[in-house]
């Protein structure tokens, strides 16, 4: 008797140790599992959240200090390239829902030419009757700013 108990005991454990395995995938059956059944998880934040209303005062030959005090710094920076931004955002609620946003600013001379997102929903005086698709690369077309011609 004391050996069949042993035998489940050992089996038992072998199950525990492969079903653990599970455990190293993440996003997998093991995770959603315990997103279910624990109580709270908090939700995690990271990078740079950019508000679509501050993408619209966004226009072409911005110097990088003017783009600095709107939105922040950025996230990263290439230090072997200097023209180019990226602000990037992921939140994930912990519950199965992640969601990544990026926001990448191209720079000539010290001067903002273009601005691509990609997730970010901007705001509507930035689309004007445009198509927006939140799921593609967005490539938003900067208005110039008043007084500058274009």
């Amino acid at each position: 008797m004391k050996r069949v108990w042993l035998v489940r005991l050992l089996g038992m454990g072998a199950g525990g140790a492969i079903l653990n395995g599970c455990a190293l995938d993440p996003g997998g059956v093991f995770d959603r599992v315990a997103a279910i059944a624990s109580p709270y998880a908090a939700p995690v934040r990271q990078g740079n959240w950019v508000d679509p209303e501050l993408i619209a005062k966004l226009s072409p030959g911005m110097s990088k200090d003017e783009v600095r005090k709107l939105l922040g710094a950025p996230l990263l920076v290439d230090p072997f390239r200097d023209n180019r931004w990226d602000y990037l955002y992921r939140f994930d609620n912990r519950r199965g829902v992640i969601e990544d946003r990026r926001l990448t600013l191209f720079f000539a001379e010290g001067r903002l030419i273009r601005v691509e997102h990609e997730g970010w929903v901007p705001h509507a005086s930035v689309l004007e009757g445009k198509e927006h698709s939140p799921r593609g690369i967005q490539v938003i077309e900067i208005a110039p700013r008043k007084g500058e011609g274009g």
